[in-house]
């Protein structure tokens, strides 16, 4: 009964067209309650009700934006470290062909030196 007289208010309320009557308000008694009260009392808690619906909805749409910024955020973070990483590989291998190359050289003018040398030990021999 009380769903039914409840289904009945709310839907007189969202169209608009309140029945006061007689007979619809003697159908709003609940537990002794006065129907003027009931009616009064309901619509209030409807009234809040959408209020609160209201108030959640936009919670939730403040809630979304936050989302997708910080979604768009993350995935421009994301790139930035994708591009910060292919830049480290890269500067870590010209500094790996830097290095490589001045050990290299290192290498080739010892060779020289020692050869050099040897070469001088033997024209000094061939001078003797």
């Amino acid at each position: 009964m009380f769903a039914e007289c409840l289904s009945v208010i709310v839907q007189s309320l969202t169209n608009g067209s309140v029945d006061k009557s007689p007979l619809a308000l003697n159908s709003l008694k609940l537990d002794g309650i006065d129907s003027a009260d009931s009616l009064a009392h309901l619509t209030t808690e409807l009234s809040s009700a959408h209020a609160q619906i209201a108030e959640l909805s936009t919670k939730i749409n403040d809630v979304e934006e936050t989302l997708s910024s910080t979604q768009k955020e993350l995935t421009r973070s994301q790139e930035l470290n994708t591009k910060l990483q292919r830049d480290v590989r890269e500067v870590w291998t010209i500094d790996s062909f830097c290095a490589i190359a001045v050990m290299l050289a290192f290498i080739l003018s010892q060779h020289q030196r020692r050869a050099s040398d040897s070469q001088l030990r033997l024209w000094q021999c061939l001078a003797l």
